[in-house]
């Protein structure tokens, strides 16, 4: 599988995850006071998701991304990658 395919799966199960822990209310009896330092190690390991997956040829995060916005591009990290290297214009093998 791609960098992309794996990305793509790691946000998938960590959005699942996020959704578990804050709709199951098994969590919040269970571990009472930790609840919610649970989901701030939660949104930390979706921050590790998005700058552990490197293209091949540069190592420039798979997050990583051109944004065109009025005329002018803008850079930054968005959930959804694309389908193209934003620093070396490589593809991302499906």
């Amino acid at each position: 599988m791609s960098v992309r395919s794996n990305y793509l799966t790691a946000l998938t199960l960590h959005v699942f995850a996020v959704l578990a822990y804050a709709l199951v209310p098994a969590f919040p009896l269970v571990l009472k006071g930790w609840y919610f330092p649970g989901f701030i190690l939660l949104a930390l390991a979706g921050l590790w998701i998005s700058f552990a997956f490197a293209c091949p040829a540069c190592g420039l995060s798979v997050a990583w991304r051109k944004i065109p916005f009025n005329g002018k591009t803008l850079y930054g990290h968005v959930p959804w990658p694309p389908r193209r290297c934003s620093g070396c214009d490589e593809p991302f093998k499906d």
